[in-house]
């Protein structure tokens, strides 16, 4: 009988270190980095479209990710490389917008707003000519996109 026990206690024994072996015992997970970067789709404004000062521009933007979106933002600058800037009175003022940074979630998400472009008024115009429209997005891997059109403001 004492034979039998200290069998069975040794194939127990047998037993749960090959069982823990067979699992991989405290191997870590290979952890394969993202970097894969997000997708911009811009849908509006369109490339050479053409807006008046006082008006809006009407923007529609989706976002997507393999893994998972963090934030984007869009910038309006003059765009230089354009021609030269006179000015003249009333004085010219080069239009700007930065929505700064807005968070986002999930793999696809898309954004819908309506920036608004300042009047002209008798003491300064906007200046009139072509403006880079730029998505920025991050995803949650810090991986950056960028989408550049360029549009026109009268």
């Amino acid at each position: 009988m004492k034979f039998f026990r200290t069998y069975l206690i040794a194939l127990s024994v047998l037993i749960l270190i090959l069982n823990g072996c067979s699992k991989g015992g405290s191997t870590a997970p290979v952890v394969v980095p993202d970097t894969t970067k997000p997708t911009i789709v811009i849908s509006s404004p369109t490339a050479a479209q053409t807006f008046t000062a006082g008006g809006s521009i009407p923007v529609q933007v989706a976002f997507s990710d393999n893994e998972a979106l963090k934030s984007y933002d869009i910038t309006i600058s003059k765009n230089l490389t354009s021609g030269v800037i006179l000015k003249v009175v009333p004085i010219s003022v080069a239009f700007t917008y930065s929505s700064g940074s807005s968070s986002l979630t999930g793999k696809s998400q898309s954004a819908t707003l309506n920036i608004a472009i300042p009047p002209n008024t008798p003491s300064q115009i906007v200046t009139p000519g072509a403006y880079d429209f730029k998505v920025n997005c991050i995803d949650s891997s810090n991986n950056t996109s960028s989408l550049t059109l360029i549009i026109t403001i009268n």
